[in-house]
């Protein structure tokens, strides 16, 4: 590897960088294009023994460049799917760019929507289970049970979905919250 390849790739890295501080909406060949020229300078400096404080100066610059758009970056491409089709290295942060990205101020607020929901959905249930007898019981029959059934049912199947995906994320964060501090069978459960 000469200082010229590894130049290049700082080059062109730096030109995909700068078209992206341009453009107002970048497209997904211009984020790619992006990500591949990191790729291509991590293989260089990685082949390249003796790296100038100069460069190293310049890449630091550039990453932060890059970190500072990933917001931008994440709105155009999903980079969980990318990253499932080339699977690139742990070390290759610039592929995780979702996780850099700043939060939403709103965002903070979830977990109480979460509540709100879960909540609805069970007095949604309950008022289901007691309506729907009194229906059958009065004669409306099996179509008015339908008619006030259906959209109870059509939330439940929401809300299943919902506490799917907050069961999971519930169960990925308990071992981390508990840490050391739980007794040794929850411990082994997680």
């Amino acid at each position: 590897m000469t200082t010229s390849e590894l130049e290049t790739a700082l080059n062109c890295y730096q030109e995909a960088l700068k078209k992206l501080e341009k453009s107002q909406s970048p497209q997904v060949k211009e984020v790619l294009g992006i990500l591949n020229a990191r790729d291509t300078v991590q293989t260089a400096w990685s082949e390249y023994n003796q790296v100038s404080t100069t460069h190293q100066e310049l890449l630091v610059e550039l990453d932060a460049l890059l970190k500072s758009k990933a917001e931008q970056i994440t709105k155009v491409i999903d980079l969980a799917e990318y990253r499932n089709s080339f699977q690139p290295p742990a070390a290759a942060w610039w592929w995780r760019l979702e996780t850099e990205a700043p939060l939403h101020p709103w965002d903070r607020w979830d977990w109480l929507l979460k509540v709100v929901t879960v909540s609805s959905w069970t007095v949604n249930l309950s008022l289901l289970v007691d309506i729907v007898p009194r229906f059958l019981s009065a004669g409306t029959g099996v179509p008015g049970v339908a008619v006030v059934a259906f959209p109870s049912i059509l939330t439940l199947l929401q809300a299943r979905s919902e506490l799917t995906q907050a069961g999971k994320e519930g169960f990925e964060k308990l071992p981390k919250d508990l840490g050391n501090h739980a007794p040794s069978f929850v411990r082994r459960l997680f």
